[in-house]
């Protein structure tokens, strides 16, 4: 095979126009048909170095060529599904990444929501916990005026306890002096007494000295603490009916 030969550059600053018709290229024209524009598409300058070539020489450049270009289709080709499996890939992945961002976005909303409703439920604690303390604080002004109200009580029952007492012990006194214990029943009386009321019978509203203390409960009336119980002292033995029984 004969030496190639090495093409002359082509000349500069030409310039040329090529026109195509309207249909060129369409699949209604004849492949026949588009050789006489295809063939306007051979350069001067290509056409002049051509021409200086053997036929040998130009078959052998355009075999040259048309392997080149080979070649370089079918790298463009390989290019070409390694970028159509990553569009596919990426197509994959987006469509992935929107199904994602759906679920964190109803996620999202969802906590949102939580959130929402604990704020609001803590608001609503909040209201409940200042209104049980308002009533608390309500419960214990009416405790302690209750407490108040039973000293006063307590205190009232003393007096009276103390003025009865003492009335009955000044009748009993009057019977005496007018002879008329003779008809007393000591006996009697005091087994009634005990049969109603045994010894360990604890009296309405009776406390014991602790919680006596702890309820702070002192209102004693002073002409109870004064007064001394039918019985007691001198005067007290002498007028009792069971120490007078004939």
């Amino acid at each position: 095979m004969p030496a190639e030969k090495k093409l002359p550059p082509p000349p500069r600053k030409r310039k040329f126009a090529v026109e195509f018709p309207d249909d060129y290229g369409s699949t209604d024209t004849p492949r026949v048909q588009l050789w006489p524009e295809v063939d306007r598409l051979w350069m001067p300058s290509s056409r002049e170095c051509q021409e200086t070539l053997s036929p040998v020489a130009a078959t052998v450049e355009s075999v040259s060529d048309a392997w080149r270009s080979q070649q370089s289709a079918l790298a463009t080709r390989h290019h070409v599904i390694m970028l159509e499996d990553q569009i596919v890939k990426l197509k994959n992945d987006m469509k992935k990444a929107k199904q994602e961002a759906g679920r964190l976005g109803d996620v999202a909303k969802e906590a949102t929501a939580r959130a929402e409703a604990l704020q609001v439920s803590q608001e609503e604690g909040a209201a409940e916990v200042a209104q049980l303390n308002a009533e608390k604080e309500t419960l214990v002004v009416q405790v302690d005026e209750l407490k108040k109200s039973l000293s006063k009580v307590k205190a009232r029952i003393y007096e009276c306890a103390g003025y009865y007492t003492w009335k009955m012990k000044a009748e009993m006194m009057e019977e005496f002096k007018a002879g008329k214990h003779v008809n007393w029943t000591p006996d009697e009386d005091i087994a009634q007494f005990n049969t109603a009321f045994p010894k360990d019978y604890i009296p309405p509203g009776a406390v014991s000295e602790e919680e006596d203390v702890e309820e702070g409960a002192t209102a004693t009336s002073p002409d109870v603490e004064t007064m001394a119980a039918p019985g007691d002292g001198e005067q007290g033995e002498n007028a009792g009916p069971a120490d007078h029984q004939e």
